[in-house]
């Protein structure tokens, strides 16, 4: 997930949406940014490819390390941000919806694996107390 690293995050805060966008079209520094490299055909097209089953399919892959995650007391469970017992019910219940025809689950797993990611890297041991 490219747009998830941290140094192009930081970027786009500190960029003003008229930049990102201009002219309405969505993601238009990005696409400005790679004329001549990629095709102008892929760069200008407006649909989007559907890639839930290969999304889902990863998600499924990695749903047991999601669940080791919560094996102990991760930093997310530890400063009330996620209910351990409601996280893990609801790991065991997202199996059957990473077959669907959309990408919600595999999404709802992302931000959850993200957020305690994040507090993990953001909030280390010695910062906070707390163990993972």
């Amino acid at each position: 997930m490219p747009f998830l690293d941290r140094d192009v995050i930081q970027f786009l805060m500190a960029t003003p949406g008229e930049v990102q966008s201009a002219g309405g079209v969505p993601r238009a520094l990005v696409r400005d940014g790679l004329a001549g490299i990629l095709p102008d055909a892929i760069r200008r097209r407006r649909w989007k490819a559907d890639y839930s089953e290969p999304v889902n399919l990863g998600a499924a892959r990695d749903l047991a390390a999601a669940r080791a995650l919560f094996a102990d007391t991760p930093r997310s469970v530890a400063w009330g941000y996620v209910d351990r017992s409601r996280a893990l019910l609801e790991l065991d219940r997202l199996a059957p919806r990473l077959i669907g025809p959309d990408c919600v689950a595999s999404w709802e797993l992302v931000d959850l694996i993200g957020l305690e990611s994040w507090l993990r890297v953001f909030f280390n041991q010695a910062t906070t107390g707390v163990s993972a």
